[in-house]
């Protein structure tokens, strides 16, 4: 029974009490009602009783905000996604999001060794220069002079243009997975799985930062690519979150390349 003006309701016992209203009752009646109605008052302290000693369901925690504008979040790309031969001067994408450690793999097949010089393959660079600037190529790829096996260069804080040479050559025409890997102080080549050479020396502080906008060429307009084609695919894997990053305008991507 509720007092409140105006509140139609029923008691257990004793049918509506629609038309009282607080103005009509003394503390006497008051008293009378609830000898009255004694049934009524002990359900209703009852129920309260089982209410307070019910298992109270804990609230729900307040959403945490977490602050994460400073960080970039690095998908994983297939650049490449069905067979293609190399050209010279030819850029898939500008537009990459790269961070400090990452791996690149590749599916490579040499058709014919490139005698009169070296042979470009596969050039990652945040430059429009050759070689020796910071940036230039953060990897590259390229068959050796007169060689079939490959060298990979990755830069970082005072050598630029350091790299390493695979054990073996590759044989003509049988596709060969290539994996590149920086993680740590150490950037490793693999090949089919095999490792192949590794660079040393990677501090954070040699590291080339985590960056926007990098372009990929197959190969680039200063060195003729080598007589090969990459099959099945050219990923590029990096880690989930980049904590710093140098900001830059975005840029429209030129040639073919799928997201994942």
């Amino acid at each position: 029974m509720r007092l409140d003006t105006g509140q139609r309701s029923w008691t257990k016992t004793k049918g509506p009490c629609g038309e009282l209203k607080p103005k009509h009752f003394s503390d006497e009646s008051v008293a009378l009602i609830k000898k009255v109605y004694f049934e009524d008052f002990k359900m209703m302290a009852d129920l309260d009783a089982e209410y307070e000693s019910a298992p109270k369901t804990p609230p729900l925690p307040a959403e945490e905000v977490i602050d994460d504008d400073h960080l970039i979040r690095v998908p994983e790309r297939t650049l490449v996604g069905e067979e293609r031969e190399l050209e010279k001067a030819t850029m898939v994408v500008d537009d990459l999001v790269t961070s400090e450690d990452f791996e690149v793999e590749f599916d490579l097949t040499l058709h014919k060794v490139y005698t009169s010089n070296v042979g470009g393959i596969l050039k990652i660079t945040n430059t429009s220069g050759w070689y020796g600037e910071p940036g230039d190529r953060m990897p590259a790829f390229l068959f050796g002079w007169n060689s079939s096996k490959i060298m990979t260069h990755m830069g970082k804080a005072g050598k630029p243009n350091d790299f390493c040479q695979s054990k073996y050559g590759m044989p003509l025409g049988k596709v060969q997975h290539i994996l590149a890997r920086l993680q740590g102080s150490e950037y490793t080549m693999y090949v089919n799985g095999e490792e192949s050479c590794t660079l040393r020396g990677f501090s954070d502080e040699a590291k080339y930062p985590a960056q926007r906008n990098v372009q990929v060429w197959l190969y680039d307009q200063f060195n003729d690519p080598g007589f090969a084609s990459i099959a099945g695919g050219l990923e590029i894997q990096n880690p989930g979150v980049v904590t710093s990053m140098r900001r830059s305008r975005p840029a429209t991507p030129t040639g073919s390349a799928t997201c994942r």
